[in-house]
C-alpha cells in the first residue's frame, strides 16, 4: 500500500481520488494546492493544506504526490509538474487495474491510465501523461510528456507524439506519424499526415485550422 497527495481539488482531482481508493488498496491522506488557492479545508473528507505548508502537518518523506491538474491550460499543467519536481518530490502513478499495459512499457512520473486503456508493446511514455478510458497507443509507439489523451482515442503504431498534445474523443493518428510538440488534434479527427508544431487539427481527414504558438493549447 502506497499513501499519496493529490495536487488539485478540482473534478480531475475527486475522479482521481475516487478510483484509488475504489479500485487499488492506495490511500490519499490528504489534498494540497498552492496557498493561494486554497478555499476550503476539507475535499472529499480528507484535510487540505496549502502546499507551501505541507511539511508543516504531514511527514512527507515516504509519501508520494499526484498532480491532478486538467487540460483547460496545458502549458500551465506542464509548469506545475516541473516545479514540483523541481522541489524534489516522488510522484505516484495511477493505472487502472481495468487497462492493459504490456510488461514492456515504459512510464513515465505522473502517469494516469484509466479503464480500458491499451497499450501495447514497445511503447515508452514521458511524464505526466494522462490516458483517458478506451484509449489505445500501438506497438512502437514513442510519447513525450504533458499529454491528454481523451476517451476513445487510437494512435497507431510506430509513431512518435511530442509534447503538450491534446487529442479529442475518439481522433485517430494512423502509423508511423509525428505528432508535433502542442498539437490540438479534435474530436473524431483522422489524421493522415504529419503535424506541424501548436497546430489545431480537426476534421477527417483533418486539417490545420489555426495555430496556438503565442498561448498554448487552452481549452
Amino acid at each position: 500500500m502506497q499513501q499519496l497527495i493529490i495536487f488539485g481539488t478540482g473534478p480531475l482531482a475527486r475522479l482521481l481520488h475516487h478510483l484509488i481508493e475504489t479500485t487499488t488498496r492506495d490511500k490519499v491522506v490528504a489534498f494540497t494546492v498552492d496557498a493561494a488557492y486554497k478555499t476550503c479545508e476539507q475535499f472529499e473528507g480528507k484535510p487540505v493544506y496549502a502546499y507551501q505548508e505541507l511539511e508543516q502537518h504531514l511527514a512527507t518523506d515516504n509519501i508520494k504526490l499526484l498532480c491532478a491538474v486538467g487540460y483547460s491550460d496545458m502549458r500551465a499543467r506542464q509548469q506545475l509538474f516541473l516545479r514540483l519536481k523541481a522541489d524534489g518530490r516522488r510522484f505516484y502513478s495511477y493505472i487502472s487495474p481495468a487497462a492493459v499495459v504490456d510488461s514492456s512499457v515504459v512510464l513515465g512520473d505522473n502517469s494516469v491510465i484509466m479503464a480500458n486503456v491499451v497499450i501495447e508493446p514497445f511503447c515508452v511514455l514521458g511524464d505526466n501523461n494522462l490516458l483517458w478510458s478506451s484509449s489505445t497507443l500501438c506497438h512502437d509507439s514513442t510519447v513525450g510528456s504533458h499529454n491528454f489523451v481523451a476517451a476513445g482515442t487510437t494512435i497507431g503504431g510506430c509513431c512518435r507524439i511530442g509534447d503538450l498534445c491534446f487529442f479529442g474523443f475518439n481522433a485517430v493518428v494512423i502509423q508511423q506519424l509525428h505528432i508535433a510538440d502542442e498539437s490540438l488534434i479534435g474530436a473524431s479527427a483522422l489524421v493522415l499526415h504529419d503535424t506541424a508544431l501548436a497546430g489545431k487539427y480537426i476534421g477527417s481527414p483533418a486539417r490545420v485550422v489555426s495555430t496556438h504558438q503565442d498561448t498554448g493549447i487552452r481549452l
